[in-house]
């Protein structure tokens, strides 16, 4: 109980934290979706591989493409290697990581997969500590379900099977993964500190 308090209260906070740090950055659209970018690097560099990441997306699945258009409003560039689905920004919020290491055929996966949370979320199906990994699950089995119909499906497929044969939907790695989303990502800053949490006090954290 003081565990749903504490988020009920803290919530709020959490939300005008990121509207007002996504309020305030960089942006551009691309292919008709709002790009956010948190990061100090130019936007250009991140709106050039998302855009060859949508095209993937489209040119594969056409009505997958529909149906992610639909369902996120913004993709937001954060610090790190984050992929995560803000349902009130409806927005897949995704690391800078991801940009510097991955190819756009990774990134469209990526997108497949928060938006396929945003799906679920539309649905009325929340993430708790006992759903979440079976919520994962389903993500997974999006992503390989578009990989499947990509030219080289095999290495990809693969590749997705041995990114998630490690979880990363632990208490522990989610509140990493929310923690750097907090501006100042200063380990010494309150609010990180308090986000870090939120995973085990209610399940959030849309991986």
């Amino acid at each position: 109980m003081i565990r749903k308090i504490t988020w009920f209260l803290l919530r709020p906070l959490w939300d005008l934290v990121m509207r007002a740090t996504v309020a305030t950055s960089d942006k551009t659209r691309v292919y008709g979706f709002e790009v956010a970018n948190l990061r100090s690097a130019e936007t250009d560099v991140f709106a050039e591989k998302l855009q060859a990441a949508f095209q993937v997306i489209e040119v594969t699945d056409p009505a997958l493409f529909r149906g992610v258009r639909k369902r996120l409003q913004r993709i937001i560039i954060a610090d790190g290697e984050v992929g995560y689905y803000h349902p009130r920004m409806r927005g897949a919020v995704i690391g800078a990581a991801y940009f510097e290491r991955c190819t756009a055929e990774e990134i469209a996966l990526v997108i497949v997969h928060e938006a396929t949370h945003a799906r679920l979320w539309s649905r009325g199906i929340r993430t708790t500590p006992t759903r979440r990994a079976r919520i994962e699950e389903i993500c997974i089995d999006a992503e390989i379900a578009f990989a499947e119909k990509l030219p080289n499906a095999r290495a990809v497929i693969a590749g997705i099977r041995k990114k998630s044969a490690k979880p990363w939907w632990t208490d522990e790695i989610l509140g990493e993964r929310l923690a750097s989303l907090v501006p100042s990502g200063d380990e010494k800053n309150w609010l990180a500190r308090m986000v870090k949490k939120l995973p085990r006090w209610m399940g959030v954290g849309e991986g």
